[in-house]
Parts: structure tokens; sequence; C-alpha cells
């Protein structure tokens, strides 16, 4: 075996070093013929020398602390087992003829050529919890490309063409094999695209096709910022058409631009340049049309980190910790590989996902590479976020990263664990909510896209104001989805709110809001109806909305007649900032003390109870014009009690709290 000191000198040379030193049986993971095959079998190599070292942590090595840390996640203590998963690139013995039909190496007859396929390992047990969740991966020594091995450098550039060579090859498996992705049929053209010239980057215009005319084309999702960037104008256009090469173009378009010629693709749409955008009439065109641009799209490049047009995206990859060792090849001799090892982790919060308009560009979109601060992420309909390159990170999935496949016409096999309507909607309106737009009018039109396309696929279903009337009964226990913190949101002006929102959508909530999940009790929806402002815009401002609900209301000298003990459980939110007559609870802007002089026009209406048997309902506040009608002001729930034999039920402790409600009358409440 090498000795490992001269191996860390080699790569040190190369400008990377390693502080941290392998036993010799991890050292040696892949110098040997057999260790090489064992990592290829069904079975994988069972990790047992890891046992030797009993409990004393401190004293082994770093890559058996590694395995140790992914064995607490297994359900009881056993052997781990480390698989090779292989990349796509294949090697035969073939491969290693030159031009004259001789061996340019001589291989050994035993060694097993597949392994020089090996591009990770992946941490198993047949009692862990999260397979897949621990892997370790195989990176090449900086600036240098190993010619058998198919594994990226440890520094490799976002736009490499080992990257585009990675990405290009996702994309033909993703509409070639995957059952729940659009196939490789050529999407007819937007009105519009930027011919980029193919790979060597000859010519680069603006291009008006032929009507239907088909092609692969890229979609660009990124931020605007405030900053000035060029567009195209009404006056820019005859030369546009002609050439833009020499044009000052923003460099996230022109990275962009790079990445669509590195994927081979010859067209790519970007609405600044795609749009006329001192047009009303060329907008007024396109912009409706937007949602379909995505969804038809071959791929988006999404700019995640960008802060503006003018910041770029292409950056250098980064890898968590690393160490160096051998590994054997067919001829006998060994090459340096570093070797990179970590735990998966669920995907941050990007610049682009804070930002209103995006969010259905990357619903709609069937295919997305993501290039954020130090990875490039691959997504699509049938795969959740992972790196392009594997030595990058593991992602655990997103809760909701895409919409029903049948958007694109893919009838989705049957699926137990598919989300209903309800759960795809809920988890929308929770991220939806909490993007910021520069207007606020626009959280109408950021989402009109995706409730077009849901109402294709939802066709016995009817949208209105945030809501879809088969579960909107169910939906109407929204909240701040933090209430012991809400704050106005910092993006938008004091008490600034959307207009034309019916306070009982949380659509007038300029804040993060969660749908709560209960179940209805004795309460059911009379009527809902609303008028558009704009008939062209159904799913638009609001000129008039009204929602009539039958249940039980009490009121404020009825709730305060509850024991001591259920009143320290009550807890009631206002949606904006307590009235200034009421008294606050810690100094909260949202959460009032019941002890308060409240108005007598307050009533307390109940929506029914959790599964955990907690109930919980919405504040309503008559209107002073005497027209009998009341406007949403809040949500109201008891908080779990101490008594854990009942399961923290309020209403099981308290009878009174139940009877409260089924003593009241049932009546028709008109909200606006």
């Amino acid at each position: 075996m090498e000795d490992e000191s001269a191996l860390i000198k080699q790569t040190t040379e190369t400008g990377w070093s390693s502080s941290r030193s392998l036993c010799p049986r991890c050292y040696g993971l892949f110098s040997t013929t057999s260790s090489l095959e064992g990592f290829l079998s069904d079975e994988g190599i069972a990790y047992t020398w890891i046992e030797s070292w009993g409990s004393k942590f401190t004293s082994i090595c770093v890559l058996c602390q590694f395995v140790l840390r992914a064995m607490s996640l297994s359900r009881k203590r056993c052997n781990p087992r480390l698989k090779a998963v292989l990349s796509a690139a294949s090697q035969t013995i073939e491969s290693f003829r030159n031009l004259d039909g001789e061996f340019s190496l001589i291989p050994d007859p035993e060694y097993p050529v597949n392994a020089l396929q090996i591009r990770d390992l992946e941490v198993l047990s047949e009692t862990m919890l999260v397979p897949g969740f621990c892997q370790l991966h195989l990176l090449a020594v900086p600036d240098y490309q190993s010619i058998f091995l198919s594994i990226p450098s440890l520094q490799t550039q976002m736009d490499s063409p080992w990257i585009m060579q990675e990405t290009r090859l996702r994309i033909k498996t993703c509409q070639e094999e995957h059952p729940l992705c659009p196939g490789s049929t050529m999407p007819i053209l937007p009105r519009r695209v930027i011919d980029v010239g193919g790979k060597d980057g000859t010519s680069l215009k603006l291009y008006a096709p032929k009507q239907n005319e088909r092609a692969n084309y890229a979609t660009l999702s990124y931020c605007w910022g405030t900053k000035p960037q060029f567009i195209t104008t009404l006056d820019l256009m005859a030369d546009l058409l002609r050439d833009m090469s020499k044009c000052n173009l923003s460099q996230t378009h022109l990275d962009a631009i790079r990445v669509t010629r590195g994927l081979g693709i010859r067209y790519l749409w970007i609405d600044a340049l795609c749009i006329i955008q001192d047009s009303p009439a060329d907008m007024m065109v396109d912009m409706p049309n937007m949602g379909n641009i995505y969804k038809n799209s071959t791929v988006t490049i999404a700019a995640s980190e960008a802060q503006s047009a003018h910041s770029g995206f292409l950056g250098t990859l980064e890898y968590p910790t690393t160490v160096p060792l051998p590994f054997l090849l067919p001829d006998g001799s060994k090459e340096t590989v570093w070797l990179s090892y970590y735990v998966a982790k669920h995907p941050t919060e990007s610049h682009l996902d804070t930002r209103g308009w995006t969010l259905q560009e990357t619903l709609l979109s069937p295919r997305r590479i993501t290039f954020g601060y130090s990875e490039v992420l691959w997504q699509c309909q049938t795969k959740n976020m992972q790196p392009v390159c594997q030595g990058a990170q593991t992602y655990n999935p997103k809760f909701m990263d895409r919409l029903p496949s049948t958007i694109y016409g893919i009838a989705a096999p049957p699926d137990k664990h598919a989300r209903a309507p309800w759960g795809i909607w809920r988890v929308f309106v929770q991220d939806y909510s909490a993007r910021k737009f520069t207007v606020v009018e626009d959280r109408w039109n950021g989402m009109a896209d995706i409730i077009g396309e849901l109402s294709k696929v939802w066709t016995d279903d009817e949208y209105v104001a945030g809501f879809w009337k088969s579960f909107m009964l169910e939906s109407l226990a929204w909240h701040h989805s933090n209430l012991n913190i809400y704050r106005e949101p910092t993006w938008m002006l004091p008490r600034q709110k959307l207009t034309n929102a019916p306070s009982w959508s949380w659509l007038s909530l300029p804040s993060r809001v969660q749908m709560l999940e209960f179940i209805p009790k004795d309460l059911e929806i009379v009527d809902c109806s609303v008028m558009p402002l704009v008939e062209t815009a159904p799913h638009g401002a609001l000129k008039e909305a009204v929602l009539i609900l039958r249940g039980k209301a009490i009121t404020l000298t009825e709730l305060k007649r509850l024991p001591v003990g259920a009143l320290s459980s009550f807890e009631p939110y206002f949606d904006s900032q307590v009235p200034l007559e009421l008294e606050a609870w810690d100094s909260l802007p949202s959460k009032a003390s019941i002890h308060g002089e409240w108005p007598d026009r307050i009533v307390f209406l109940r929506a029914g109870r959790t599964v955990s048997m907690r109930s919980l309902g919405i504040i309503l506040e008559q209107l002073e014009d005497d027209t009998g009608r009341f406007r949403r002001t809040g949500f109201w729930s008891f908080r779990f009690t101490g008594n854990f034999e009942l399961r923290g039920s309020v209403e099981q402790e308290f009878p009174d709290v139940r009877s409260a409600w089924q003593d009241a009358m049932t009546r028709e409440w008109k909200i606006i």
C-alpha cells in the first residue's frame, strides 16, 4: 500500500491539502481488485472494521466517524454497507485501445472495468430510516481531468464542459425515460426567442419564428433588480433581429446565453429581451402567455442567487470536507482521488425563492437547472432536487416542488402517496403568500397562470378569491404562519394591504399564511359570490366579494363566562395590529388579551376542531353601517392543556367550552 504522506504531498502541490488522516482500512478502500468488486456487488461491502474501535470515537479516522454518524439514523445498531453508485459513462476493455488497435495500457484481466464508473458510495443499512441520506463522492485532483474515471474535478466551474455534458445527459434521460415528464417532442417556439448560434457562439440575434415552428428552447428565471438593464424596445427591434452580439447585455443574460450554448440548445427566451418593453400591445399578447412559455420549454435556467440582472450566476462549485486516497486502475497503477462526505440537508431558501413572480416559473417548468452560490442543481417532474455534480450535496425533497403532471397531458400512474388537491393548494398558499412583490397588487396576477393550469386539471372545481370551492370550507382557518412572532413584512410599506381583497381571503393579509387542517363542525357555506374588477381578468382584483356562512358564534360576554382554566387556554390572534382600544399581550402586535376592553360587535365563530380535538374558529367584527355585514379580523384557538390523559382537549377538560357553542343559535353570517 502506498504511503499516505506521499499521496498528501502529491495533492498538496496542486494547491489542495488535507489536515485529516484515514485509518489504513479506509485509506485502502479503492486499492484492491477485491474491494472494487465488493462495491459493485448487489450487497456492497460490509463496514465491519468499525466494530474494532468500540466507543472510542475520538481516536478513529474521519471517515469512520462519518459512517458512525450515518448509523445514528438507523433504528438499531448494525453493520453498515458501502455500495457503489455508477455514472452513466461506460468503460470496456476496448476503451483502452489506441487508434492503431493496440492497448494504450495493459489491463489486468481480473480488473472489474465497471469500477471506472464508480462516482459515489452510498452508506446503507437494513434499518436506516432515510436510505440515501449519507453518501461519499469521488472527485478528481483540481485542474486534472482523469482519462479513466468518470468523476468531476475538485475545482469545477459551473459552465464547465463536464457540467454541461452531465446536464445534457439528464435532459435526454428525462425526455426518454421519466414517466412524469414531457417527452422529446419539440415544442412550438414563442413569438420571439434569442438565437444563441449553437456551441460555437458565432452569432447572436433576436429571432421571430414562423408560425408553429418547433425547436427546443430554454427559458431564464431570474430577478430583474432595480438597476436599469438592456431591454428590447420598438426602436431597437430591427437591429436586434439582425445582430445583438455587440449590445451591452446584462451579465445574467450573458451567463444564460453561455449555458444555453453549452447545453446544445439553439434558442433562449428571456422576458426583457423577447418582449418589447415599451409596447403595451406587445406586452398584452405575451404577458398572459408566460405560463405556457415556461411550461413548454425544454429546460428552465434559474439564477437563484443573482440579486439582479447585472449580478450574473456562473461561479465555482464548492464541496464539503474532502480527504485524498488512491484508486486502483486497470494496469495496476493508482490515481489520486478525493473523497467528499456529508449528510443530506434540506434546500435553503434562495433569493429567487423570495420573489412572487418566480414561483409560477418554477412550478410550471418541467425541468429546471438551478445555479446557486456554490452548486448546480437539477430538478424535474420525476426527480427531486439533486446536484448535477454529485460531489456537491444531497438534498431532502421539499414538501412541494411540483404540480400534477397532468398539466402536461401526462396521465400519472396511481400513487397512494400523491397529495390531494387541498394539500397541493395549502402548500402553494404557504409558499406564495410569503413572497415579495414590488407592486403589491401583482399578488393577484402572480399566480394567474397556476390557477389557469390547475383549472384545466380540476375541471369540476372553481377558483374564487384564493380558494377552490370544493375544499373552501376546510381552508377558512388560515392564519399567520407563526402566530407568536407576527410582524408586518419589512418589504411592504406600513399598513399596506392588497386592495379589493375580501377580509375572509388570505390574500388580504400581507404575510406568510398557513391553512390549518381541521374538521368542520356546525359550519357550512351558504353562498360565495365575487365580481371581478376587470371582466377579462377573472382571477384578478375584485370589485365585490361576499361569503355567507351558517354557523354558531358567541359574543365576548358569553366567552368570559367560561371557567378560568379554559380562558387561560383561549388564544385570539388578529390578522393585523390589535385595535388601539384593546390591551396587547407581551407587546405582540397581533395577539390580544381576552381581558381587555373589547367592542361589543366582536363575535367568535366556531369553524371546527383539529384531529387532536383542538377547537378553533375565526373572529368577526360587525360593520357599523347597520347592514348586518361582518368582516374577518382574526383567528382563535384553544391551545393544548397540560392534561395528557385527556390528550390536550380543552373541551374534554371543560365541558362548558363545548356547550358554549352548542347552545348558541345557528344563524347566517354575511362576510365581506
